[in-house]
């Protein structure tokens, strides 16, 4: 099989794993940049690992579903296809149940647990399903974005969407949780 040689991933990936890199740079001072704004409730910093993880998996699943459905032929390279529509709004609920689920065992685990969440359940519940549904947003039409411009190109999109996908939810999971906190606390 041709299509999965080592050398066509790397060729694929490695000028797109550069960019992300300075993304990655972007994000950090970003972060730093908006320390002051996290650290005046220290348990938001704990929430952006599982912010940005959860939008990463997401966005990634839906970008492996839009790879195997280009590849397959079960799905069309085109923004009004049913079948991307149907994939776009899956990933979406699915992220709205997680930030969901994650905040309401975040909230639960702060009250059996000595941790003090210096948040009432429903300023976390705001800011986290706020943050995520911001964020789910913009990975779903990231990973969308990528996976159909590099399948029209002659690419893999499984190459090309995973770290495409982490990096920008990296840098906009910081952007939209400094954004919920702005408006909520």
């Amino acid at each position: 099989m041709n299509a999965y040689r080592w050398e066509r991933i790397v060729a694929e990936s490695l000028p797109l794993l550069m960019v992300t890199l300075l993304l990655e740079l972007l994000a950090g001072r970003v972060l730093l940049h908006s320390a002051s704004a996290l650290l005046e409730t220290a348990a938001l910093l704990a929430l952006l690992p599982l912010l940005n993880a959860t939008g990463g998996n997401v966005g990634s699943i839906l970008g492996a579903r839009l790879s195997s459905g280009l590849h397959g032929g079960t799905m069309e390279p085109k923004l009004a296809a049913e079948a991307l529509r149907k994939e776009m709004q899956e990933a979406g609920l699915l992220g709205v149940l997680a930030y969901t689920g994650l905040a309401i065992l975040i909230y639960l685990g702060a009250l059996v647990l000595p941790i003090e969440l210096e948040l009432s359940f429903f300023q976390l519940m705001v800011i986290m399903v706020g943050t995520g549904l911001l964020l789910i947003l913009f990975v779903v039409f990231l990973a969308v974005g990528v996976a159909l411009w590099g399948y029209r190109r002659g690419f893999d999109p499984d190459n090309l969407v995973p770290p495409a996908v982490t990096t920008g939810c990296d840098v906009a999971g910081i952007v939209c949780l400094v954004m919920m906190v702005g408006l909520v606390i």
